[in-house]
């Protein structure tokens, strides 16, 4: 532990002005030589502390300002608050966890916002466990009521796929601002409920509530998955008469919904009026079209949504590279997926799966078993997927015995497929 400032007082009240402009230029080079300064005369003062690891943050550096904090001796809170909101706002969801467990056995009080941090963190490693923990502790705090906090439990509930739950918060919620409408509103869309969703809009617009682009977006995107284009096209009239014009996220709903509902010249009506429109696709509208360009003369199309990926750069973009390979298997092109599989730079075992798939269903099972032995070697695990996607290509193309050498191998792994017996059954 450091010993206690040997600093007069107005200079650390110089020093602590000097650390708040640094935050908020940004001056990450100026923090660190002050910080270094404090480090020579041990200087450990909480107010400088704070603002130190203040500075930090908000030039990004999260993990210099952890370990201020651990050097900090009693750090109150706030400066808890401020680095717990700086590692979720950077997507450093564990970090945020960590933090937050870490104040907790420090004896600290979470604030009002500290929580809706950490349930962000929740909801995107998809931790209902610890959403439902941290849940349990709001319901005890002054914070219980707090409109934010309420509209997190929401947001996390919802992407945990317990959207119940996140409705029996929303009920209970005195006040709602358009960001708990959109959370429940995204939440049925996202999981399946988009009709419930609709009915939440409706409310909401009763309630005098008016939408915005999220809204309007959440909602295109939830029927688009349902396939109801009729709905879509309703909302993106209604969207522009509001004064809203569809972006990329809306266009790239269009397109998903037009593709799920075979209706591909729709499709690539939007994806053309899009460009027209002067917005650009990015690498979701391109694995969203892909799919478009099957059939004898869907490769022309194909090659042009392959040229255009190339030029932008999406190219790079695993789930763009996933959808092209298995565009040109399905248009009978099985060496170019295969070449589109090598150029992709950080493989993920979707890539592996499609590129598997693409040789068993044109009988090439022993490049699908070849494939699927190099797995291991490039550190990648076999997921339920992979297992079933094998024993059909062995099946596909009479490989009985490497077959049953896999089926052996997948139970003995007691990898828990219970799909892998399709394989015996023969294609068809």
């Amino acid at each position: 532990m450091m010993e206690r400032s040997v600093l007069p007082t107005s200079s650390l009240r110089l020093y602590a002005i000097y650390l708040k402009t640094f935050a908020q230029q940004k001056a990450l080079a100026q923090g660190q030589i002050l910080h270094a300064r404090l480090l020579v005369t041990n200087t450990n003062n909480h107010s400088l502390s704070h603002h130190l690891i203040l500075c930090y943050t908000h030039c990004g550096r999260p993990f210099e300002a952890r370990k201020v904090l651990e050097r900090t001796h009693r750090p109150n809170p706030l400066s808890f608050s401020v680095l717990i909101g700086s590692c979720s706002r950077l997507g450093l969801f564990r970090e945020t966890l960590d933090l937050y467990g870490t104040m907790l056995a420090q004896g600290l009080e979470p604030n009002r916002f500290v929580y809706p941090s950490v349930l962000k963190a929740c909801a995107n490693l998809g931790d209902r466990a610890f959403g439902e923990s941290v849940h349990r502790a709001i319901e005890g705090s002054v914070v219980a009521s707090d409109p934010h906090v309420e509209c997190a439990l929401v947001d996390m509930y919802a992407k945990c796929g317990c959207i119940d739950k996140g409705r029996q918060v929303f009920d209970k919620m005195r006040k709602r601002d358009l960001a708990a409408w959109n959370a429940m509103i995204s939440g049925y869309a996202n999981n399946g409920g988009w009709m419930d969703a609709w009915g939440i809009y409706e409310w909401m617009v009763r309630e005098g509530a008016k939408a915005d682009a999220f809204t309007w977006n959440s909602l295109v995107s939830g029927f688009s998955r349902a396939g109801d284009l009729k709905m879509v096209f309703e909302f993106i009239h209604r969207m522009r008469l509001q004064g809203f014009e569809p972006d990329v996220v809306t266009w790239t709903s269009m397109i998903s919904g037009s593709i799920k509902a075979r209706r591909y010249h729709e499709a690539f009506k939007s994806f053309r009026q899009m460009m027209a429109s002067g917005i650009p696709p990015n690498s979701a509208t391109v694995s969203a079209i892909l799919p478009a360009c099957n059939g004898p003369f869907g490769i022309h199309r194909g090659l042009g949504i392959h040229g255009y990926s190339v030029v932008t750069g999406h190219y790079s973009d695993v789930c763009v590279g996933s959808a092209l390979l298995n565009m040109y298997a399905k248009c009978g092109y099985v060496e170019e997926s295969y070449k589109v599989f090598e150029e992709i730079i950080n493989k993920n075992v979707v890539a592996w799966n499609s590129m598997i798939q693409a040789f068993g269903a044109h009988g090439r099972g022993l490049e699908a078993v070849a494939l699927f032995n190099r797995m291991p070697t490039e550190g990648l695990v076999p997921d339920h997927v992979t297992w079933t996607t094998v024993l059909t290509a062995c099946s596909r193309a009479g490989l009985l015995a490497e077959g049953h050498r896999l089926f052996k191998e997948m139970h003995s792994e007691n990898s828990g497929v219970e799909r892998g017996r399709s394989w015996i059954e023969g294609p068809g």
